[in-house]
């Protein structure tokens, strides 16, 4: 069989093969002809005539709410606190904005969990049980930590009082997972949009796994359905303050802060406050970084 060849000038012969784009063209409207009147199943699927092709399946997470009341002698006002978020005071490894390492957190969470276990059965302990997440679950409820954020999943169950601020949380995109052995991340269950069917602590993110996450949360199986949280609530996550929405908050500029203002977010800001001595030793708070 005679081979069709091209010019060496690039000319065409008329025996020449036709190029990839003159062979490809048109395809795309043939397809889309070809599949006109076709059956589409209920899950978007096209029936061709040899087999079915299944469409690609949207990501379809919910938002958790959550609530918190902070008194302002502790938090500060809403002006100073949400310049950085609902952030932890003390945060564990990983826990603290910009860069928030869930995977960190997790491992000194177990670590704790461990020295808590070993504390009270005066044995050494390789493996942490789910009776050893319950337990720590209440003593985190009963005590409260600085490595930690306190919520509840209910307005009935969080902080409110006088001098206080209430504030309503959304997680965007949450999931929620039973724990494994040893903190791992067990099997994934539909509790963020209910709380009816929970059954046990468990774990609340924003992605598939610990390590893509940017949250870390302890849901805790009790009446009023709280979540610990033990990375930093950004700013854009809070969408109301005592009933308003956040953006009638007008926040102080951290480079406006007073003295009694510095000493009171110092822990509070991210990057958390490193004060310069510029009057005299002893005056830690006259000069914030920022």
């Amino acid at each position: 069989m005679a081979m069709r060849r091209t010019c060496n000038d690039g000319r065409r012969t008329p025996f020449a093969l036709p190029t990839r784009n003159e062979r490809t063209k048109g395809r795309g409207e043939a397809e889309r002809h070809s599949n006109k009147g076709r059956p589409i199943l209920a899950t978007g699927t096209i029936i061709t005539g040899v087999m079915a092709f299944p469409m690609p399946e949207r990501s379809r997470m919910a938002d958790l709410i959550c609530y918190r009341g902070e008194q302002h002698n502790r938090w500060g006002l809403p002006t100073l606190r949400l310049n950085d978020g609902l952030t932890v005071r003390d945060p564990l490894p990983g826990g603290e904005l910009p860069k928030i390492r869930p995977a960190d957190v997790r491992n000194s969470l177990a670590l704790k969990i461990r020295t808590l276990i070993q504390a009270s059965r005066k044995v050494e302990t390789g493996a942490i049980s789910k009776k050893d997440v319950a337990d720590y679950a209440q003593a985190l409820r009963k005590e409260g930590q600085t490595y930690a954020i306190a919520t509840a999943r209910d307005k009935g169950g969080a902080f409110d009082m006088a001098y206080s601020s209430f504030y309503t949380i959304v997680i965007p995109s949450a999931r929620t997972f039973r724990w494994g052995e040893n903190l791992t991340l067990g099997k994934e269950e539909d509790w963020v949009t209910t709380t009816d069917v929970i059954t046990e602590e468990y774990i609340v993110l924003n992605a598939p796994s610990i390590e893509k996450s940017t949250v870390l949360g302890f849901g805790h199986k009790t009446g009023t359905w709280e979540v610990t949280f033990f990375t930093d609530l950004p700013t854009n996550w809070v969408k109301k303050v005592d009933g308003k929405d956040v953006s009638e908050v007008k926040i102080k500029k951290k480079s406006a802060f007073d003295e009694e203002d510095r000493r009171l977010m110092q822990k509070l800001v991210r990057p958390r406050g490193r004060w310069v001595d510029t009057a005299g030793a002893g005056d830690i708070h006259a000069v914030a970084r920022y």
